[in-house]
């Protein structure tokens, strides 16, 4: 069948099929089966659709407005697909088989396998959809959504039955290699990334050289420091900024895109829907510490004009005490980070309280072995950056040859011996 071809019959994203296979409309391999579960929802457990496949999840689970009933959602059974029809461009699942019984919310779909589809095959089917979301061109609304009908109608190209069986076995076999190279690769990015943080954590907290004497600090933080070093509460040494927003022609950081160990991601305003209601306006120089989730270590030296949501605490230092990329590194250092999660312990959703954090004890030596310290950290966080570059490299490598693998054979572009 040739693309022209192809392309009229309803898959404008797939060249083209061998002979052999057909293609047919989603409504004759997969049937609508989710039902209410009503007034006894407390039988059942609750269900997640994950990129990590269907999950159950504990129904005082504090990641969203826990409902006072379940009785609207659906049934789950195993050997079922659940479906994510909405918000196509942003979100993070489309599907997934549950090995599960319990229940869902109805925000997604649920279907199960005719006899002339293999689940499994089907999962790796949109699998291929979902890694350039090419569902987005058939849904029809602003949130990239598509309806039931509007799933059923599209096609999906099918090889014979025992053809998809042994199709979706290769694919996990060679997947689950893949995967853990994947995993292999994160770990070491991980060590990478506590060695860093340890690293700096040791500097800031007992300085270069080992030869100077230690003594008590009778500070939270760490037990003893260096005899030349002074202890200052972070509010004697930095100001709190809180400037609201009053202009829009800043660049906007958004709580999300900051990632301590790997830089971050400036939004303009006119690209983004943001909620900038509060934000704070910072200029370079300023340094700022996520409260939410504080054990992230989500800090920032800022570098340019910009305004930060208000889950950021602001400060600006006096450089006659402390400078702000030595702030920086201690706000990211191990022991910092652990006292001030420490501050949110047994809360629903940790916060770090803006006063804690600017109570809160750190050691300082003088300006010129603060230089010193950053001079020596800068240097090492490079070459540990470099590492890390290294091995997400070779994840983006090996995503890229399964995302390949999965689109040559499900495609039938290449077969099965």
């Amino acid at each position: 069948m040739t693309s022209d071809e192809l392309t009229k019959e309803g898959i404008p994203f797939v060249e083209s099929i061998p002979d052999s296979w057909c293609l047919i409309p989603n409504k004759w391999l997969f049937r609508y089966d989710g039902h209410k579960v009503g007034k006894n929802w407390a039988d059942y457990d609750l269900l997640s659709l994950t990129k990590e496949g269907v999950k159950t999840k504990s129904k005082e689970s504090t990641g969203g407005k826990v409902p006072e009933s379940y009785d609207g959602y659906q049934t789950v059974k195993p050997g079922q697909m659940i479906f994510c029809l909405f918000d196509l461009d942003v979100s993070a699942v489309f599907s997934g088989i549950s090995n599960l019984q319990g229940m869902i919310t109805s925000a997604y779909d649920v279907y199960s396998s005719t006899n002339l589809i293999n689940n499994e095959f089907a999962d790796y089917w949109f699998k291929y959809v979902f890694s350039s979301r090419y569902y987005k061109l058939y849904s029809k609304n602003i949130r990239y959504t598509i309806t039931s009908d509007n799933f059923g109608m599209i096609k999906t190209p099918i090889p014979p039955l025992k053809i998809q069986g042994k199709i979706a076995a290769f694919l996990k076999s060679k997947e689950e290699k893949i995967n853990a190279l994947i995993t292999n690769e994160e770990k070491q990015i991980e060590k990478l990334k506590e060695y860093k943080q340890a690293l700096i954590s040791e500097i800031v907290t007992k300085g270069l050289n080992p030869n100077i004497p230690m003594r008590d600090s009778n500070i939270s933080l760490t037990p003893l420091i260096p005899s030349n070093f002074y202890a200052f509460k972070i509010k004697n040494v930095a100001t709190t900024i809180d400037s609201k927003l009053n202009q829009s022609n800043l660049e906007y950081i958004a709580l999300e895109n900051v990632e301590s160990f790997s830089g971050t991601k400036i939004e303009s305003l006119e690209s983004k829907n943001y909620d900038i209601t509060n934000s704070i306006v910072c200029q370079p120089e300023d340094v700022i510490f996520g409260k939410l989730r504080p054990y992230l270590a989500k800090s920032l030296l800022i570098t340019m004009d910009c305004c930060v949501s208000s889950e950021f605490a602001v400060f600006r230092c006096n450089k006659k005490y402390i400078l702000p990329e030595y702030l920086h590194y201690t706000f990211i250092s191990k022991a910092l980070v652990d006292l001030i999660n420490s501050y949110t312990y047994g809360t629903k959703m940790p916060r770090a309280n803006i006063d804690d954090i600017k109570s809160t004890i750190i050691p300082l030596p003088d300006i010129k072995a603060q230089k010193a310290a950053i001079k020596f950290i800068t240097r090492k966080k490079e070459i540990i950056e470099k590492q890390i570059h290294f091995h997400l490299e070779k994840i983006n490598s090996l995503k890229k040859y399964r995302k390949s693998l999965i689109y040559e054979y499900v495609t039938g572009k290449r077969e099965i011996c």
